[in-house]
């Protein structure tokens, strides 16, 4: 009995400590008010088999985001509602397939050519017009594993503030709506 009882308090108390632990905030990124000027910006063909599901902007989520060690994303929607996602669904060294947040801004894709025009001059102040052309210097096409892509789940999953996992063989860690990106630390 005084053997249980002992088991019992270790029990309890490491229970107790470990519901102690707190969490430092690291980092956090609010979407609304993010420039992606300086990150590496692709459009991204998605398809299943050969057929074209969507074609996006996307930047690669560790543009944003370096996780650490013993760190978390906590992921807040325009809804309140929240989501988390480990260290090993985002870092790249111990899950090398891509997370990538799809975005809305202006950019295009870049042929083999690009043609400045008389009207187009006018735009190089302030290097606008190099900025949305250079924008979009990947191009690139991912085979999506998930597949019975109707119109309802197109638009739910590829727009602005998404967060999908191409690679995934479901859409259960893709995330839509994001408002915020918090970063935890143990």
């Amino acid at each position: 009995m005084k053997n249980i009882i002992i088991v019992l308090a270790l029990i309890i108390l490491s229970n107790y400590s470990y519901s102690k632990d707190n969490f430092t905030l690291v980092k956090e990124i609010d979407l609304t008010n993010i420039n992606t000027s300086n990150m590496n910006r692709m459009t991204i063909d998605f398809k299943s088999g050969k057929k074209l599901v969507s074609k996006s902007k996307a930047i690669d989520i560790n543009e944003i985001i370096q996780i650490c060690d013993n760190c978390f994303a906590e992921i807040e929607d325009i809804n309140g509602k929240f989501h988390y996602l480990s260290n090993s669904d985002l870092n790249k060294q111990i899950n090398n397939q891509q997370a990538l947040l799809l975005f809305d801004e202006e950019f295009s894709s870049l042929g083999d050519t690009l043609v400045i025009g008389e009207d187009d001059l006018s735009k190089l102040e302030g290097n606008k017009l190099l900025n949305v052309e250079l924008g979009s210097m990947v191009n690139a096409s991912y085979g999506l594993n998930s597949k019975n892509w109707t119109n309802d789940r197109k638009n739910k999953y590829f727009k602005s503030n998404s967060l999908v996992f191409p690679f995934d063989n479901n859409t259960t860690r893709w995330i839509t709506d994001i408002r915020r990106i918090r970063i935890y630390k143990r």
